[in-house]
């Protein structure tokens, strides 16, 4: 891989390098990694990439690293929910190297940041740091100052007329 990488003339195109990145696996079963062989092809596929971007600009994702390895995406997912706990570590940092390369080059401007906002979602399980602010306006009326007033306005009093005396709970009463 490095070798044709190093040896075009002309920048790859996606199909191409997504090609060179995919391991040919022909019996269709996802390999049986160990978390050191794991660790191992985290480190080759970052090399990989820093070999890439020598040559044009490319940025890795989830998927990519999972055909750089040859297991599907729901395998990573699963690794990354291991009950061994080192290799949810190993699957950590490589979700971490991914994300954090895709919201580096989004902000600066390498690439779109609502389709890095959308990858992170759906493909990481990223989700907005603070749930939404909810105002309750609580209001509360007490019927018989209001029927008062509805009494005082009949008999052809004006509003303004009508003294409201501040209670000590902060609401307004009819002085009596």
């Amino acid at each position: 891989m490095i070798y044709k990488l190093k040896h075009e003339n002309e920048s790859l195109s996606i199909v191409k390098l997504k090609s060179l990145i995919s391991q040919k696996n022909v019996i269709g079963l996802s390999p049986k990694y160990n978390n050191t062989e794991i660790a191992i092809l985290f480190d080759y596929y970052k090399q990989f990439i820093d070999q890439i971007n020598e040559k044009q600009r490319y940025i890795p994702t989830k998927g990519d690293f999972c055909s750089f390895v040859g297991i599907s995406t729901t395998q990573y997912d699963n690794w990354k929910q291991s009950d061994d706990t080192e290799r949810r570590e190993i699957m950590q940092m490589i979700d971490d190297y991914i994300v954090d390369l895709n919201l580096t080059s989004a902000q600066n401007g390498d690439i779109k940041e609502i389709s890095t906002m959308f990858r992170g979602k759906v493909e990481h399980g990223l989700v907005e740091a603070q749930a939404p602010i909810v105002i309750q306006h609580k209001t509360q009326a007490n019927l018989e100052d209001i029927r008062k007033q509805i009494e005082a306005v009949n008999q052809g009093k004006s509003l303004k007329t009508i003294e409201l005396k501040r209670q000590p709970d902060g609401s307004y009463a009819n002085e009596e």
